[in-house]
């Protein structure tokens, strides 16, 4: 299992993430394409009506739903493969100014 920690810089005026907000965590690949980890959109996330999750990461990527108010927008993943070791993209697209972090993930044998 790895918890992948995301927090983003809440302003003094914005001291909550809106459950309305748009956060996803993607995965970069060779090719220049991207991997999709896991979104949260207005209370809609890949384990509850979203599509279009990578087919490596269903039913293995989960989030911190009372969290989110708070601005924790980590997302655990269980059974973690070496497969999963990279670098993962988090971003909060909808905040002003947009906020982006990276997290490399390493997963040993």
């Amino acid at each position: 299992m790895a918890v992948m920690l995301c927090y983003p810089a809440l302003s003094a005026q914005k001291d909550t993430l809106s459950l309305n907000s748009l956060t996803g965590e993607r995965k970069p690949q060779k090719d220049g394409g991207l991997k999709e980890v896991f979104l949260y959109v207005a209370g809609k996330h890949y384990n509850n009506g979203l599509v279009g999750q990578s087919e490596e990461f269903k039913g293995r990527v989960f989030h911190f739903q009372d969290e989110l108010k708070h601005g924790n927008a980590s997302i655990i993943i269980r059974n973690t493969k070496i497969s999963d070791s990279g670098v993962y993209r988090c971003d909060f697209p909808r905040l002003q100014p947009r906020q982006t972090f990276y997290i490399q993930l390493v997963v040993g044998e």
